[in-house]
């Protein structure tokens, strides 16, 4: 839990050397497979990318948002996060909706 938290932080700060190291400590599937597959999208490393161990129906959807965010694409933003949200329940669902208002903004 304690690099999961350096991870974010780090993501909130754009600070992706710090994100890289917190994330290759992080040893709990699936946040490990998520924080690294959020890196590849910051990267536009489509096809790293992606990940078979992202077991959570929004995480997918999710690192598809942060892509189409990082490439300016506003069709696949708004596709993909309507589609994390609708997977996601509770906190998580409360979290994504207001990360993508404040992504939404500098679309």
């Amino acid at each position: 839990m304690k690099y999961n938290c350096k991870f974010i932080k780090a993501i909130m700060e754009e600070n992706l050397e710090e994100a890289k190291d917190a994330a290759n400590k992080i040893n709990k599937e699936p946040l490990t497979g998520y924080a690294k597959c959020y890196i590849a999208a910051l990267e536009e490393r489509t096809t790293d990318m992606r990940s078979d161990q992202l077991t959570k129906p929004w995480m997918q959807p999710a690192i598809e948002v942060v892509y189409a965010h990082k490439v300016k694409n506003e069709t696949a933003f708004d596709q993909y996060q309507k589609e994390s949200i609708a997977f996601a329940r509770g906190v998580q669902k409360y979290v994504l909706i207001h990360t993508y208002e404040q992504m939404k903004m500098d679309l």
